[in-house]
């Protein structure tokens, strides 16, 4: 029920203040070399640290995506470098962050069995058993989490 001579704008996304979540921290359009991340709106929520990349198809229509939920860190600010790449801060550490995407080691081999990581993305009910393993885990970051992270 506004009223006024300038249209208002509503919001593309919305979300709900649960899991103490209380803050948007808006961030930037990716616009960096990684293809698959090109289009993706990145932002994060100050209280529970979960970073969203929110992408539109081609009706126009938003979606948004969890990249990492809880980071524990109080995210305050993005930024963005000369490159398209993004940065987000932790406001009580000071740190400043590179928001880049996981990759797979493709020289990794297990031992026991002769697990890759791209025979352990091709059988994603052995993903949760052998991503248990430390050693799986380390080397298989984009097949046992979030690729992007």
């Amino acid at each position: 029920n506004c009223t006024g001579s300038t249209p208002l704008t509503m919001p593309i996304l919305e979300y709900e203040h649960v899991n103490n979540a209380c803050s948007i921290t808006a961030g930037y359009m990716y616009q960096g070399r990684e293809s698959r991340r090109r289009g993706s709106y990145y932002y994060a929520d100050y209280c529970n640290g979960t970073i969203w990349a929110a992408t539109m198809d081609a009706r126009g229509i938003w979606t948004s995506d969890i990249v990492q939920a809880g980071t524990g860190h109080s995210i305050s600010s993005f930024g963005e470098d000369a490159k398209g790449n993004h940065y987000l801060a932790s406001f009580y550490s000071g740190t400043i962050y590179r928001i880049s995407t996981c990759k797979d080691n493709k020289d990794f081999v297990h031992t026991q069995p002769r697990v890759t990581c791209k025979w352990l993305r091709r059988r994603p009910n052995m993903v949760d058993k052998l991503c248990e393993s430390k050693e799986v885990y380390e080397n298989c970051k984009s097949t046992c989490e979030n690729p992007t992270c």
